[in-house]
């Protein structure tokens, strides 16, 4: 199973994973590492590291991020090398349900699923 790690700004990770928890209940493997106002670069740095080295034995780590360029995208991409971790920003709900829902798939099939998920899911009504 490809462990979860939900990063981004305040709540906004954590309000997410609990509106998939309501979709499908408790996701094992899953983890949220919020950034708060207070808090700073190097804060997040060690609560990415220690919730990395805690998520326990995975078929690899997909870190989901709020959006590129942002403090939480950074700093999980200056962790990448060293855990070889696989990153996407721009998380959306329907991204992380497909994650968590297709996750038996392997890590480089849950990336397609996934990328595919956030195109579909942006859509104009008229």
């Amino acid at each position: 199973m490809v462990g979860l790690i939900v990063v981004g700004h305040s709540d906004f990770p954590s309000v997410l994973v609990s509106s998939v928890e309501e979709i499908v209940g408790h996701i094992e493997k899953l983890r949220v590492v919020p950034l708060y106002p207070e808090e700073s670069k190097n804060d997040l740095r060690v609560k990415l590291k220690k919730t990395i080295k805690n998520l326990g034995n995975t078929d690899g780590i997909l870190v989901l991020v709020d959006m590129f360029g942002g403090t939480p995208c950074n700093v999980s991409i200056s962790l990448q090398k060293t855990f070889r971790l696989k990153i996407i920003t721009g998380l959306n709900l329907p991204m992380l349900l497909e994650a968590v829902l297709h996750r038996e798939e392997g890590i480089e099939k849950l990336i397609h699923i996934v990328k595919e998920a956030a195109k579909k899911s942006i859509v104009e009504t008229w």
